[in-house]
């Protein structure tokens, strides 16, 4: 029993030690007016913030029971060429903005030139 006293001491000493420095006068202040301000409305936070947690644990053990989707090569054709589609509108949207970029240079400098 002493010894296990004396582990537990040794264990939580230091992080007791730093918790008491760490922790000053404005936290408790700030605490307290916190709970003034806010009221009842931490109360409803934490239970809102509760529920999605366990609703979330919840979701996701029913999603591991569940086979995995089947994927069909119709599908991943689909996705690919969206992907790709995608990949070269980007493109032709840099190449577009790299020629106005190169006109405002001009005027830019020809304004500059003018002075």
């Amino acid at each position: 029993m002493k010894e296990t006293l004396s582990k537990i001491i040794k264990i939580s000493g230091p992080g007791l030690l730093f918790a008491s420095t760490a922790i000053g006068v404005s936290h408790l202040i700030q605490s307290t007016r916190a709970g003034a301000d806010f009221g009842l409305m931490i109360i409803g936070f934490v239970v809102t913030l509760a529920t999605m947690w366990f609703t979330l644990k919840a979701d996701i053990a029913y999603a591991a029971t569940q086979p995995e989707p089947v994927i069909e090569r119709v599908e991943y054709d689909l996705k690919d060429e969206l992907i790709r589609q995608t990949i070269m509108d980007t493109q032709e949207d840099v190449e577009m903005l790299l020629e106005k970029f190169d006109k405002l240079e001009e005027r830019m400098y020809e304004m500059s030139k003018n002075k």
